[in-house]
């Protein structure tokens, strides 16, 4: 029994710090109504035309990641699945948590969306991106 707690032990100990580094997770609001640059809400589409509804984080979100992106045309079907099954997770998810490489992919394959909409999920998403100048 002495033989595996001390290696527990060392363990702990070494793996303590890095763990202290770690931000803690936090909750994001998928439901959250997106604004444009005047602070009214994004629509998916003309306000006009019917059906027309506001765009939420979790729904630019769900889009960036079920969108065929430039240069995947060979993406796996498990990687596409994957996609697909994070975006059905959050899409609708009042406190969604999401681990670094789902924050960092949503990060990345939102550039197939708007401007002002990839700003708002990179701010919601991974709000310590430096976003001052170009």
């Amino acid at each position: 029994m002495r033989e595996h707690v001390i290696p527990f032990l060392l363990l702990a100990f070494l793996a303590g710090p890095a763990f202290a580094d770690a931000p803690p997770a936090r909750a994001i609001d998928m439901t959250v109504v997106l604004t444009d640059i005047q602070g009214g809400p994004v629509w998916d589409r003309p306000q006009s035309e019917p059906g027309a509804r506001k765009v939420t984080l979790g729904y630019a979100i769900a889009t960036a990641l079920l969108a065929d992106h430039q240069g995947e045309q060979n993406l796996g079907a498990v990687e596409k699945a994957k996609r697909a099954a994070l975006a059905l997770r959050i899409v609708d998810e009042k406190a969604a948590v999401l681990t670094a490489t789902e924050a960092a992919d949503i990060v990345r394959l939102s550039n197939v969306l708007s401007a002002i909409v990839v700003l708002r999920v990179v701010q919601a998403v991974d709000p310590a991106t430096d976003l001052k100048g170009r």
